[in-house]
């Protein structure tokens, strides 16, 4: 499971917990000492876990994580005598909500300065919305005015704390498995307990001894089941930061006190004589847009986690083959082809069924070009994608002949529609077919040589394919700038394009823009349309593994070429589509990779070797 529905069952076991401290009615802390201490101790809890797949070896072959582990359990403890401190010095009703604003923003910069923890846009925007409403709805103004500088002080130092001992059990949870640094952190805390009895004060005993003496024996009950529901509290979130993002997890927990509204709430109508919940009408507001904003803060984290079942991992690798694009780089497209398929064991190719090459006349067919390739691809056992239609991989987007230009809008559909239902037929009984593509990026708009879209045309497109073969369909999309949903829901599997570095002259100043966008902009449109689409698989259709630069790439010196990819450009960009991780990417630039290896730069195609097994 996610790190995320972890996290928020242990803050909803929090809210229980504050919710049955309200009951209990706890008296002031006798001593903030002892009370670290007493909890310190109950951290022998943590050894009940040993048989449940504790190991000593991983720890003992590198004594630094004991070390890290035993440090995180003590410093917990003597941070929570800060924070015993604290509330000592004013109440748990002030101090608690405050404490928990500063362990989040504590976390978040002491694990940036550890480099234990990076966010990305997406997850800094939920880090902001959650910081924001954890403090709306806990925190009041008048609150902050009452607490004396000795209080401030106490609750900066134990949050400050709290933070070094998360960040450094995290640490510990990136070298080994979670139990190991779980148990060890709880030793730390018991010597840490331990220690704290030690240098304990004769008075602060028997001090104690009256407190405890002085709660009824109908409160022990709640206070173990209390104390116990704390445990599992501590246990779950330890393994919600072991799955995920330390800083995330603890800027979670604003969602405790939504938790404990409504946990309020309802004990407040079904027990009114033991606890009774005041709000006013800015209060109600106050908190409608606390949970508005910790609301919004979820939604991004939950789209941004990754799905597992659309990227399950990068398998396979293919290639993308257009026959013109060899000829403009002055290459044999036939001996291209076969060097592509005998020398990089290329073994899924993307092909087109370019109108203008199979048509280029009313009344003349040929499907020379394309019954080469399939029959080349057969051969070798090579997967098709086949596409159709009249925008295609390529330049510029909408193959259309000359003469299709001169039609009506209703004749050229008729015409084209023809076209893909003699495709169809033709080909729906080879089995290299694995695919059929219904147009390229049909709804990106404002990008090549193109007549005005139609969608309802694109539906009789895909319903006429669908009529003649039984193969799934692939409708594809801009992985940039395009919404996803509208191509998806046309699609038995979606494809996306993937560009790192491009280039246009309506961008200022070179012209260039590099997208930085982290792999979790494709996990949040993927979410998307798994949700709004239903889409259960996703490919990319269109990695970049080619310039894209102001002109065409045999016209540019390679100066220019590696501004949009470089050799380690493309590196990064097969990097970052494995850490994406959709399951089959479509590489786009072939035919370049053998022209510059013609030009005395054989490493791109060299590199394409061990992409494809070669």
């Amino acid at each position: 499971m996610s790190w995320l529905f972890f996290a928020i069952l242990a803050y909803f076991v929090a809210a229980v917990v504050s919710a049955l401290d309200k009951v209990i009615l706890t008296r002031a802390i006798p001593s903030p000492r002892l009370y670290a201490m007493w909890v310190g101790l109950f951290g022998a809890y943590g050894l009940v876990l040993i048989p449940f797949g504790f190991r000593l070896d991983p720890l003992l072959q590198n004594p630094l994580l004991i070390l890290m582990s035993l440090a995180s359990g003590a410093i917990f403890v003597l941070g929570l005598y800060f924070l015993y401190s604290a509330i000592q010095r004013s109440e748990v009703s002030r101090i608690a909500p405050l404490f928990g604003v500063l362990v989040t923003m504590s976390t978040l910069l002491v694990s940036v300065a550890l480099m234990i923890d990076t966010l990305d846009l997406f997850q800094l925007f939920a880090f902001t919305l959650l910081l924001a409403g954890g403090a709306l709805i806990s925190i009041r103004v008048l609150d902050l005015k009452s607490l004396t500088r000795e209080a401030l002080v106490s609750a900066v130092a134990g949050a400050f704390l709290f933070a070094v001992s998360f960040v450094l059990i995290k640490s510990v949870y990136l070298q080994t498995g979670f139990l190991n640094g779980f148990v060890i952190g709880r030793v730390g805390e018991v010597l840490a307990g331990l220690g704290l009895l030690f240098f304990s004060r004769k008075e602060e005993i028997p001090s104690l001894r009256m407190y405890v003496r002085s709660v009824s024996s109908s409160a022990i009950g709640l206070f173990i089941l209390t104390k116990s529901l704390a445990g599992a509290f501590f246990l779950l979130q330890n393994y919600a930061v072991f799955l995920g993002s330390v800083v995330l997890v603890q800027a979670l927990s604003g969602i405790q006190y939504v938790f404990l509204i409504f946990i309020t709430l309802f004990l407040s109508f079904r027990y009114p004589a033991i606890l009774t919940e005041k709000s006013s009408r800015k209060s109600f507001f106050v908190r409608l847009a606390a949970i508005f904003l910790i609301g919004i803060g979820l939604v991004v984290l939950a789209f941004r986690e990754k799905p597992q079942d659309l990227a399950p991992g990068l398998r396979e690798f293919g290639v993308t083959f257009s026959v013109s694009r060899a000829q403009e780089f002055g290459l044999d497209w036939q001996s291209t082809f076969t060097e592509m398929l005998d020398d990089l064991k290329v073994r899924k190719l993307r092909l087109s069924a370019y109108w203008d090459m199979i048509q280029p006349m009313p009344s003349q067919v040929s499907f020379f070009e394309l019954d080469w390739q399939i029959a080349e691809a057969e051969r070798r056992n090579v997967e098709v994608v086949l596409v159709v239609g009249q925008r295609l991989p390529r330049w510029p987007e909408c193959h259309i002949p000359d003469w299709g230009w001169d039609l009506s809008k209703e004749e050229r559909e008729r015409a084209l529609l023809l076209l893909i239902e003699q495709v169809i037929i033709r080909y729906r009984d080879n089995p290299s077919i694995k695919y059929w593509q219904v147009e390229n990026e049909p709804f990106l708009p404002g990008f090549g040589v193109c007549p005005e879209f139609d969608k309802d045309f694109l539906d009789q497109e895909i319903a006429l394919v669908r009529s003649l073969d039984t193969r799934p369909v692939i409708v594809t999309d801009s992985g940039e700038l395009s919404a996803w949903v509208p191509a998806a829901r046309r699609a038995d599997i979606f494809g996306t394009t993937m560009y790192r570095i491009i280039w246009s002259e309506r961008l200022p100043g070179s012209g260039y823009l590099n997208y930085y966008l982290p792999p979790s902009f494709f996990y949040m449109k993927a979410n998307i349309v798994k949700y709004f689409a239903r889409t259960t698989d996703i490919i990319v259709s269109e990695l970049q593994a080619e310039p894209w630069g102001p002109r065409a790439a045999y016209e540019m010196p390679v100066a220019e070429r590696d501004k949009s990819l470089s050799f380690e450009q493309l590196q990064d960009n097969i990097r970052f589509a494995r850490e994406v991780g959709f399951r089959e990417a479509y590489l786009w630039g072939a035919e370049w990779w053998l022209w510059e290896r013609v030009n005395g730069r054989p490493e791109f195609w060299n590199y394409a070797r061990t992409l494809f097994g070669s």
